[in-house]
């Protein structure tokens, strides 16, 4: 089909009907070599190249958004199940297990990576009524924050941590505020680790006569997708930024979730109360501490980079 726009683009898009499975973790390169039969080590960060696997071809990409070692293959949707079969038995001799989609959230946040419709959203580059008619017709909007709040479940460059990768030797559309945010940051980003007796209480509330808290879903919460959710982040009375992105980690047995957090709170170590629930409903203070970003420190990426 061909898309016409404002400006003289003319774009023809085509679809593939191809596979894309996953492959993480800290064994993912062994397997994948063991099933490829060669070394893949030269593969770098967001970059691929073909191979074959039991002799059909494949397409190997480095992947790993969260930060630690992951790696992609795609080929035609043919060939998916033999690859998918192959691959799996290859990893039994290391330990692979197939994970739901729950894991997918869940490896985000304990590894470090903001993920728009995940832990934010975004303006969708319109007007505010626009924008808000347009989040919560794509989103399921929740949280403690005004679900009309369109800003607190939006993020910039710095809120995310990603303003390290920025340049400012050319222009661009907002250039100029974000060289300010850069220069006198207001917020980052942090994970929250949260008190496991305020967590048990929300969900013992279910039991106990009375209005019971929103229940706090495992392995993420609230347990739908794509979301816009937001928490108020409190220290002392005084709101000091929001959290999204909740999860269970059965890894670590905590709940853990990430906040766009002042820069004046955001010491390790420091503690905060998450305001969970839904607008206008029953709200329970959770305690949280703030804990280093990324919260899993082990299986990066850089282990495997010359």
């Amino acid at each position: 089909m061909v898309l016409e726009q404002e400006g003289g683009w003319n774009v023809e898009a085509s679809f593939r009907d191809d596979y894309l499975f996953q492959i993480a973790g800290p064994a993912s390169l062994a397997v994948l070599e063991k099933a490829t039969g060669e070394s893949l080590s030269d593969i770098r960060f967001l970059r691929f190249r073909n191979s074959r696997i039991n002799g059909t071809p494949v397409e190997v990409g480095r992947i790993g958004m969260s930060g630690n070692l992951a790696y992609e293959l795609r080929g035609p949707m043919a060939d998916a199940q033999k690859i998918y079969q192959f691959v799996y038995e290859v990893g039994h001799a290391f330990g692979m297990e197939r994970l739901g989609w729950g894991t997918y959230l869940v490896n985000h946040v304990e590894g470090g990576f903001p993920q728009c419709t995940w832990t934010f959203t975004t303006p969708h580059g319109m007007d505010d009524a626009q924008s808000l008619q347009a989040m919560h017709a794509a989103y399921h909007v929740s949280g403690s924050v005004d679900p009309n709040d369109l800003r607190a479940r939006c993020r910039t460059p710095v809120e995310l941590g990603w303003h390290t990768m920025c340049r400012f030797d050319h222009d661009f559309i907002g250039r100029a505020a974000l060289e300010a945010e850069v220069a006198q940051p207001r917020r980052t980003i942090a994970t929250l680790r949260w008190n496991p007796e305020d967590v048990l209480d929300v969900q013992a509330s279910l039991f106990k006569p009375g209005t019971p808290y929103k229940p706090i879903d495992l392995p993420y919460a609230p347990n739908v997708w794509p979301q816009a959710h937001a928490d108020h982040l409190m220290e002392g009375g005084k709101a000091i930024g929001y959290s999204s992105g909740t999860i269970y980690s059965l890894y670590f047995r905590e709940m853990l979730s990430m906040a766009c957090i002042d820069m004046s709170a955001a010491q390790l170590g420091n503690e905060v109360e998450v305001l969970w629930g839904d607008h206008g409903g029953a709200i329970k203070p959770i305690r949280a501490t703030v804990a280093r970003f990324p919260y899993l420190t082990e299986g990066r990426n850089s282990e495997v980079d010359p």
